[in-house]
């Protein structure tokens, strides 16, 4: 690794694990790590949510945690190869905490990062609700039920025991933070109460835009209850202290990495005393802004606060980049003017021996190895990731393409390249209709802040594209479900047969076009063009793309082509083809972040600076060894499927040798004979083995940025 690249990794490092600077951490709105000290159990019993049962015999842990990957390796597991042989099941947890009494007129909400699945939440004993999808954030109101100065337990049931919900591994329990977020009655709504955007991002100067929503409860506990009972049950008896008005100040301010306020702006408002959702926008400018892109993932913190009376009532920090995203027909994409190709890759939630629940620090070290490589985006397939991982993108240099479901209203009944009963035994089409418009909207108000995010997606190879009609039907409420919530960034699909979707009424709908494997319908040399031609006005990309260079060509030779996201980035566990085998293992990196031959490929299209990797294969091997794929100057090229890890090999015997490389040229020397130069290209040749056969291997770096 460069040092270069190397001090840049070691600073987004630093950034990632150290805490914000004192000027910006919060004094009123408390955000616990509620991760510690949790009862767990796998089986089931209606009691184990009652407040006095006994749990003293239960294993202790702490969270984030998932049952799955702690267990045996079990072929006869009825998820099978869809979730690596590993087991789901059914399993509780269960807490013991305590309030204190002078936190009485506080508001409590306890937030899950993601319980996968089917979960249900009691506190002391009273039901709090329901959440089947498993990737979803979401909280509930503990206030009401609390025992303030005394013990409380909250006790969750989280059922994964019908088998098949993803076709991936998906792990099973809490496998996400959870979070005790405590506050003024009075505060910023907690999901989407805090929406910015940055109008304007120019080199000389930026203006930033918050989009506020206010829960404006200026009553205590009690008077609380008394409101909402007359209220709510007896509409015509108004309440004998009618709701007044307060006079507030709402304030925004700006700080740079190091904690210093660049700018801030204040101003004020009338809160009712019982308004539920009250609305407020305010915008703030400052000359000289650090623009963010993958290049420069600069963040700024912004603090919102609400005053009343002079004092604070509440105040809630968001960490943003300053980043101006242009969707320009025919011509790209652009990030602060800078015309700017996707280099990027899919990854599944899970990382390997540790399961579905990641810790930051993992992301960090995965993300870093993609980073080197030179990838600059990440699509979240086939569902929402937990909070951290995008809050590491923001800090990397990452762009993220957001991705929310796999299934809508219906499964497969027949794929060719899944398994005949259809996508998941228990996939998401099972939930689309009661949840879909949760889910989404809880995706997007989540995670519509950070920068990294540009692209939302809302389905990935869909089954209902089948359906002619009822396919652009489905679709149409979830684009505009996306538009309503977020109209900076354009939405799309995972769509794996554009001939259907050009025929049914999705593709005229999406603001960009995501094709998956497109090669399928069109063959390798051109083809983007066909869909471009019938819709000059949308962008294109790859949204999922073999491992193949005609991708690469199709990206950097056509403007419209904005890029690509090559599946996998990282080797993961599930949608395994046999026995004996745990996981997807066609990516750029293994499962402990070994490169591979394609990653070394990738490399070389990918970076700027001058990359070469020499690898062989066996010509006498047998079985399936090759696929076919186009050079950079679009001749033909055959690679092999399969390669050595090492050159011993017997005296004589022939191998076949390829260079990946990104040089104007580069010169060989075999066995200390004269140099063979060869042009910038896929350098592929057979050769007669011999022990040192490569006894001299010199690079030219005359660069030519222009052709990558």
């Amino acid at each position: 690794m460069n040092m270069k690249l190397l001090l840049s990794l070691t600073l987004i490092l630093m950034g990632a694990l150290l805490k914000a600077a004192p000027s910006t951490e919060t004094k009123i709105r408390v955000t616990e790590d509620f991760n510690m000290g949790w009862k767990f159990l796998l089986g089931d019993s209606p009691e184990r949510r009652e407040i006095n049962y006994d749990d003293s015999q239960w294993r202790t842990l702490n969270l984030p945690h998932d049952w799955s990957i702690e267990g045996d390796y079990t072929p006869d597991f009825p998820a099978g190869k869809n979730n690596g042989f590993f087991p789901e099941g059914l399993g509780w947890y269960r807490k013991t905490f305590t309030v204190a009494k002078e936190d009485l007129n506080k508001q409590f909400v306890i937030q899950f990062d993601g319980v996968f699945m089917n979960s249900e939440v009691w506190i002391n004993g009273c039901y709090l609700g329901r959440r089947p999808y498993g990737y979803s954030t979401f909280r509930y109101d503990l206030t009401d039920k609390l025992k303030f100065g005394g013990e409380n337990v909250i006790a969750v049931r989280v059922d994964n025991s019908n088998p098949g919900a993803d076709r991936w591994y998906h792990g099973s329990g809490i496998y996400r933070n959870v979070h005790l977020i405590k506050t003024n009655y009075v505060h910023f709504r907690h999901n989407g109460g805090i929406y910015i955007t940055t109008p304007i991002a120019e080199k000389h100067t930026a203006t930033i835009k918050a989009n506020y929503e206010i829960m404006g409860t200026f009553f205590d506990k009690n008077e609380i209850k008394l409101f909402k009972k007359n209220r709510w049950l007896r509409e015509e008896n108004k309440w004998k202290n009618a709701p007044r008005k307060h006079d507030c100040i709402i304030r925004t301010i700006i700080y740079d990495h190091k904690g210093k306020e660049v700018a801030r702006t204040e101003n004020n408002h009338v809160i009712e005393n019982y308004e539920t959702n009250y609305k407020a926008t305010q915008t703030v400018t400052f000359n000289n802004p650090n623009l963010w892109s993958d290049k420069t993932p600069y963040l700024y913190t912004v603090k919102s606060e609400i005053e009343y009376n002079g004092k604070l009532l509440d105040d809630a920090v968001t960490e943003i980049g300053i980043r101006k995203i242009d969707f320009v027909p025919g011509a790209g994409l652009f990030v602060n003017g800078v015309e700017t190709k996707l280099k990027g890759v899919c990854l599944h939630h899970e990382a390997g021996s540790l399961g579905a629940a990641v810790p930051r620090k993992v992301w960090i070290y995965r993300l870093s190895k993609l980073k080197e490589m030179g990838c600059n985006a990440l699509r979240t397939s086939h569902n929402p990731f937990e909070p951290a991982f995008y809050e590491v993108c923001d800090s990397m240099g990452f762009y993220v393409m957001d991705e929310a479901f796999d299934e809508w209203t219906t499964g497969w009944n027949v794929n060719w390249t899944e398994n005949p009963t259809g996508k998941a035994m228990n996939g998401y089409n099972h939930l689309y209709n009661e949840w879909w418009r949760t889910d989404l909207a809880d995706m997007i108000k989540r995670d519509r802040n950070h920068p990294s995010v540009i692209i939302w997606g809302v389905g990935n190879e869909i089954p209902d594209y089948r359906h002619y009609k009822h396919a652009g039907e489905t679709i149409a409420p979830m684009l505009a479900l996306c538009k309503e919530l977020d109209p900076t960034r354009p939405s799309c699909v995972g769509d794996n047969n554009c001939k259907l979707t050009d025929k049914n009424g999705v593709t005229e709908q999406l603001p960009i076009m995501g094709f998956n494997y497109i090669e399928r319908d069109f063959g390798s040399k051109d083809m983007y063009r066909p869909m471009h031609e019938k819709y000059p006005e949308k962008l294109c990309f790859g949204s999922e793309v073999n491992k193949e260079l005609c991708y690469h060509i199709a990206m950097r030779d056509n403007p419209y082509v904005i890029g690509g996201f090559i599946w996998t980035g990282i080797d993961y566990l599930g949608e395994t083809k046999e026995l004996g085998r745990r996981g997807w293992n066609s990516s750029l990196l293994d499962l402990t972040l070994n490169k591979k031959y394609e990653g070394a490929l990738y490399e070389a299209c990918w970076t700027e600076e001058p990359r070469i990797f020499i690898t062989s294969c066996d010509v006498s091997a047998s079985g399936p060894m090759e696929y076919t794929t186009y050079g950079q100057a679009g001749e033909r090229v055959v690679l092999s499927k399969e390669r050595l890890f090492s050159w011993n090999k017997r005296e004589g015997e022939k191998t076949f040798a390829t260079v990946y490389n990104n040089c104007d040229e580069i010169e060989l020397k075999l066995n200390g004979k004269h140099p063979i130069k060869y042009p910038f290209s896929l350098l592929y040749f057979h050769c007669t083995f011999a022990f040192a056969i490569l006894h001299e291997l010199l690079t030219y770096f005359h660069y030519d940025t222009r052709t990558i």
